[in-house]
């Protein structure tokens, strides 16, 4: 009866060691068995949406855009696995250009419109159609305007009978704004700036926000 009992035993733990070992196997078999079917997945065609860079081509010297423009585009694509893996991951990719033709007459720029060029440009994949329908845009010509900088000295918040003796400087006392001719050119000659300091009774030398909030 002993050794029966004894006979179980060796067998029992012969059969726990035996899977134990073989459990490195069967992982190795799974994951080689993922792995080619993944490796096959990607040699077939499918048919996805990705998100593309794109750059829009303008004047940028002499015109600024008023309202922002998206860095991609959303575009329905069919092309083997492994290309569209890559586009997806942005993997060795270069954004497609478009070129604006006539930016201060343009509001909008239409998946029609933009379709030929971004096909052009993308050879791994066959461009089906652009997800966006249209694609608002707004320019205005660039302009820069120089402001002159002025203290408001009679804000000055100094201690109890002390007076300023000397005018105020500022330096720079001046300031470029460049961007939206619509918007710079509302820009007032001179900007009246507050001095923050209180209780002031000796030199004071500190850096001043330029604080400016101009209506729509």
């Amino acid at each position: 009866m002993e050794k029966r009992q004894h006979f179980a035993g060796s067998l029992l733990r012969s059969l726990v060691v035996t899977r134990r070992a073989e459990f490195p196997v069967a992982a190795l078999c799974i994951l080689a068995a993922t792995t080619f079917w993944f490796l096959n997945a990607l040699n077939k065609e499918y048919t996805t949406q990705i998100n593309y860079p794109v750059i829009f081509d303008y004047d940028r010297e002499n015109l600024v855009a008023t309202e922002p423009l998206p860095q991609k585009l959303a575009l329905n694509v069919t092309g083997y696995g492994w290309t569209l893996l890559r586009k997806s991951l942005n993997i060795d990719t270069r954004p497609v250009i478009f070129r604006i033709e006539n930016p201060l007459k343009t509001r909008y720029l239409t998946a029609a419109a933009l379709l030929p060029d971004i096909s052009n440009q993308i050879k791994e994949a066959h461009v089906n159609f652009v997800e966006n329908d249209t694609i608002a845009v707004a320019f205005d010509r660039k302009l820069a305007k120089t402001v002159a900088l002025r203290a408001d000295s009679v804000q000055i918040e100094l201690r109890q009978n002390h007076l300023l003796t000397t005018p105020v400087r500022i330096s720079p006392d001046s300031v470029t704004f460049t961007g939206p001719a619509a918007l710079v050119r509302k820009l007032p000659d001179v900007l009246i700036l507050n001095v923050p300091g209180k209780e002031i009774d000796e030199n004071y030398e500190d850096e001043v926000a330029i604080n400016y909030t101009q209506d729509p």
